[in-house]
């Protein structure tokens, strides 16, 4: 299977993902800490099944073990950021917020993966700015209009878009699942450590409606993140295929319209997703 369509499917998986997401954060009960935990472990089980079930070997990780560390403070700072940003944000709102991850992936993927600056690359980063600035402000540029739900939007999008590029290159060393148990384990491994107190709200998201949800979402999410990554061990540059999955804008966008009721704005949100889908069809 080629790249460019793995990088499309990561997208798709992505953009289901998001409004599962939402549907769980919009309880009001929810606790966006327990709920990452959750997830992270969640996640890691899986792969532990699937490790076992096909026979896969522990890979020796001596020689990368800084980029291991790094990679899961990175994906702790962008997984409690998201699920923050969706107890505050409509599920558009963030999706297109999130693009600006593609900026903070172009830079590292330059600076450390050797990957080439094109003109193209560019011109697609900075609409994806313009989106940004359409979806956060309703007449002019002004910081005072952004609330806490756009901030840990953007906050996100840094841990998420310095991760990619790290993993690229854990990819690169060991493989797309043997990275992936360890990425997501130590994650909330890391955020278990600094908030152990969160579990007592974790009985609430357990509940057999909850967990079902919890369940289809890290699936979707898995789902996402190993077609992305397999899109780059198919020769894809992870610029690319990191500004590519981020058309995951317009998916979403539809799909909130359709199932989470989010009609606001939606000039705005129709122009600011075209033109954040533009910027990502120039990092093909």
């Amino acid at each position: 299977m080629s790249w460019l369509l793995l990088a499309f499917l990561s997208a798709l998986f992505y953009s289901l993902s998001t409004i599962f997401q939402k549907k769980l954060m919009n309880n009001e009960d929810s606790d966006p800490i327990a709920f990452t935990i959750i997830f992270q472990f969640t996640v890691t089980l899986m792969l532990i099944l699937v490790f076992i079930l096909e026979g896969i070997s522990f890979p020796n990780i001596s020689h990368i073990w800084p980029n291991l560390l790094i990679n899961g403070v990175l994906i702790a700072l962008g997984s409690l950021s998201m699920f923050k940003a969706l107890k505050y944000a409509e599920a558009s709102e963030y999706t297109i917020l999130s693009t600006s991850s593609t900026f903070i992936n172009l830079i590292v993927a330059t600076l450390f993966l050797h990957e080439t600056l094109t003109l193209y690359k560019i011109i697609g980063t900075l609409l994806i700015a313009f989106s940004i600035v359409l979806v956060t402000n309703k007449q002019k540029l002004n910081l005072s209009q952004l609330h806490k739900g756009h901030l840990y939007s953007l906050l996100s999008a840094l841990g998420f878009g310095a991760a990619f590029s790290n993993e690229s290159y854990i990819v690169g060393q060991i493989g797309v699942l043997q990275n992936l148990i360890i990425g997501f384990f130590l994650p909330g491994l890391i955020i278990l450590l600094i908030k152990p107190r969160s579990l007592r709200y974790a009985t609430k998201l357990l509940t057999k409606k909850s967990l079902l949800k919890i369940v289809i979402f890290s699936i979707l999410y898995l789902l996402g993140a190993i077609t992305i990554f397999a899109a780059y061990t198919n020769g894809g540059d992870a610029g690319k295929i990191y500004g590519i999955s981020n058309s995951s804008v317009i998916v979403t966008v539809i799909l909130a319209a359709i199932f989470l009721g989010e009609k606001d704005k939606p000039f705005r949100k129709i122009l600011a997703t075209l033109t954040a889908f533009v910027g990502v069809m120039l990092l093909r």
